[in-house]
């Protein structure tokens, strides 16, 4: 702890790493073994919030691009080796997350989305609730509530690419 007169104090806390089973998504929100190395595509405009995402989402496995805005994320889906995933904060200045997420989706249709928000949780989820592909997450979000939010979606996008003619449909409407 460190503290200075008129100008706050600071607190870090160091705490051990724990490692998960294979297989498995522990406390912590590490993923197992079988998790492979997915490109996701993170978008927060929050630095803070964002390193922090950022840093998890290396220790899970992933291969991690990062955006601070809708139209900077846009242009990185647009750049060869478009993103497994989307994970994306709803509330952003300029363009918010479900715009841009379904402007994605209208290049990368099987996309999956991830949003995430601390505001207006009941109405969101429900209205993304339609589309399988598109999940929710409320801030302050728990690490092994992001892991396996993220293994779902894409377990169920790897079964989509198997299913013929399902891989192709867009489930923008969803984002509205």
């Amino acid at each position: 702890a460190r503290s200075t007169p008129a100008r706050g104090t600071v607190m870090a806390i160091y705490l051990p790493r724990l490692q998960a089973p294979p297989g498995a998504v522990s406390e912590s929100g590490t993923r197992g073994q079988d998790s492979g190395h997915e490109t996701l595509l993170l978008v927060e405009d929050d630095p803070v919030v964002r390193r922090l995402l950022e840093q998890q989402l290396h220790r899970q496995g992933f291969r991690v691009l990062v955006a601070d805005s809708g139209p900077m994320a846009i242009e990185m889906a647009a750049r060869p080796g478009a993103p497994d995933l989307l994970v994306s904060d709803i509330v952003m200045p300029g363009m918010r997350g479900t715009e841009m997420a379904e402007r994605l989706r209208l290049e990368h249709p099987a996309l999956p989305v991830l949003l995430v928000s601390g505001y207006d949780q009941g109405r969101r989820s429900s209205a993304l609730s339609a589309d399988p592909m598109i999940r929710f997450l409320a801030k302050p979000v728990r690490m092994p509530d992001l892991a396996r939010q993220l293994d779902e979606l894409l377990v169920a996008a790897k079964s989509r690419k198997n299913t013929p003619g399902e891989a192709t449909e867009s489930g923008s409407s969803a984002l509205a």
